[in-house]
């Protein structure tokens, strides 16, 4: 197929249990053009899983309540007949760059981790990007109640100025859901998944702040906070491995590497207050963290390298360069990447009751 209604589609970007998403051009008078995302369901996904469409249909109703320049822009939820099917379209913006786990493969290529201030100010934008979510409304003017539930490295991109996106709200929590979970179920992909939704607990705002906090640290040390699969015979560990890892389990590799001989030394102030934000953050605990992620803004704004006009710089350099070299190693070689392969996870649990032990 190279094209849909009026989207002329030019390349694939991704596919998905949903069907693919393509990079597409729609052409008006005068020689106009513009680029856009287009994630299109086939209609043999739509006939055969009841919940695929009204999935699609829950992301498309959940972007047209959030306008923020951390969060991918949505342009319109269409049907389309064509060649005597019905197809239906997520048209979203497309962004020119590329996702946190290129920049990671990159990282873990030339063994170089990135500058402080680059890693400050993604997390920044990140946290923006959620701080808006997590207080959005409906129509009826309350609260959505919106949790991302599946932050992971290749949900977030960086664009050519050294901007943030994230992106795919495909199994985001909300009210206004046509689909919902139910109780005692998990959705997410793990090993980017929160102890209470490994319980399969009710979720709120912490869980993506926990879930960001293993990327943060992830970027700073070199080391996985739980380290993905890299086959689908390990996926099954993935979920006990990260219910029973602590921050007394991972904290050492974190000071090691903001010491002065560390990957990145800091300032001692600075390396206590990145230590004590993570430490909050990668609490199991979620009454023990940050309430929300303007808190945690709040708090990276004391670190003396503080500068987000150079980490954009430094975040836009990377993206540009990395899109000019093109792929240098297999994808499918890293375990990050396995994670893209990976199901989402649906799973019965026992929601409110304790993680597992080591003899459990």
């Amino acid at each position: 197929m190279s094209r849909i209604g009026r989207y002329e589609l030019k390349q694939v970007l991704g596919h998905g249990a949903f069907g693919a998403v393509h990079r597409a051009e729609v052409k008006g008078p005068l020689g106009f053009t513009e680029e856009l995302a287009v994630k299109v369901m086939h209609p043999s996904v739509a006939a055969a899983d009841p919940d695929a469409l009204p999935g699609l249909a829950d992301e498309a109703r959940i972007l047209s309540h959030l306008r923020h320049p951390n969060i991918v822009g949505l342009r319109g939820f269409e049907e389309i007949e064509q060649d005597g099917e019905t197809h239906h379209v997520l048209v979203l913006e497309y962004v020119r760059g590329v996702t946190v786990d290129q920049i990671l493969m990159l990282l873990e290529h030339l063994k170089r981790p990135l500058s402080p201030i680059a890693i400050m100010t993604l997390f920044d934008d990140a946290l923006s990007g959620l701080e808006h979510a997590h207080k959005a409304t409906g129509p009826d003017g309350e609260p959505l109640g919106l949790v991302h539930r599946d932050l992971k490295p290749p949900n977030l991109m960086v664009d050519t100025r050294g901007n943030l996106r994230i992106l795919d709200f495909g199994i985001a929590l909300a009210r206004e859901r046509l689909v919902h979970t139910m109780v005692g179920r998990t959705k997410g992909s793990p090993p980017w998944m929160s102890p209470e939704q490994v319980r399969g607990d009710p979720l709120d705002a912490r869980s993506d702040l926990w879930v960001l906090a293993t990327i943060v640290y992830k970027l700073l040390t070199g080391e996985w906070w739980v380290r993905p699969a890299s086959t689908r015979e390990e996926a099954s560990n993935v979920l006990r491995v990260l219910a029973l890892t602590t921050w007394q389990d991972r904290r050492e590799a974190l000071t090691a590497q903001l010491s002065k001989k560390g990957r990145l030394p800091m300032k001692r102030g600075d390396r206590k207050l990145i230590e004590a934000l993570l430490e909050s953050l990668l609490n199991h605990d979620r009454t023990k963290r940050p309430a929300s992620a303007a808190d945690v803004r709040v708090r990276l704004r004391n670190l003396s390298f503080w500068n987000l006009e150079k980490g954009h710089e430094t975040l836009g350099s990377v993206c540009r360069g990395i899109l000019k070299a093109g792929p240098r190693t297999r994808p499918d070689a890293t375990p990050v990447a396995a994670t893209r392969k990976m199901p989402k996870v649906t799973q019965l649990t026992n929601p409110g009751t304790s993680l597992p032990t080591e003899n459990s």
